[in-house]
């Protein structure tokens, strides 16, 4: 899997997360809860699917080295899975918001059974080798997307980088009222 983190989220993160290829020692927030750089993707995430909001992704600025410190390029990130620590919830509401969202979207017909197994079928295929649900590729890119989209609406409608950590999470919060 690929999930795409931009240099914006990078350095919006910067000063409340404790990622250290991001603050290079700078934080505010050594013992940060936003501890790994797919806790940039996740909260942007969940803001995107909360408000609707897809971003489009810039291929031509992606580095595949996550430890990528060259501010001008996006970081992709390529996991087996998803990170444990948000392993659980993803797999769970993300997942499921992500595709109550997307038949919406896409106007899947909602009293055809058939039509919306169709929908997730396609969305999360059974890999007929190891017998187990995957994300497509589309999947993946539109929760990309999603992930770009909700960063910029926080980012709109935050309009400062953080610096105190209670106070991004307040207002963070209040985008998913």
């Amino acid at each position: 899997m690929a999930w795409t983190i931009t240099p914006e989220m990078k350095s919006f993160f910067k000063s409340i997360t404790s990622v250290k290829s991001v603050h290079q020692g700078l934080s505010n927030y050594p013992d940060s809860p936003i501890s790994n750089i797919f806790d940039f993707f996740y909260l942007s995430l969940l803001v995107g699917l909360h408000q609707n909001q897809k971003g489009e992704i810039d291929n031509k600025n992606l580095s595949e080295d996550e430890n990528n410190n060259d501010n001008s390029k996006s970081t992709v990130l390529k996991t087996e899975g998803i990170p444990d620590n948000v392993s659980s919830s993803f797999k769970k509401y993300i997942n499921a918001i992500y595709i109550s969202k997307e038949i919406v979207n896409e106007k899947v017909n909602i009293n055809a059974r058939s039509e919306i197994l169709r929908f997730i079928e396609d969305r999360y295929p059974i890999d007929p080798d190891t017998k187990e649900v995957k994300m497509s590729k589309k999947t993946i890119e539109d929760l990309n997307a999603y992930a770009i989209g909700g960063f910029k609406f926080m980012k709109k409608s935050i309009e400062e980088k953080p610096s105190d950590l209670l106070i991004f999470f307040e207002n963070y919060f209040k985008l998913l009222r």
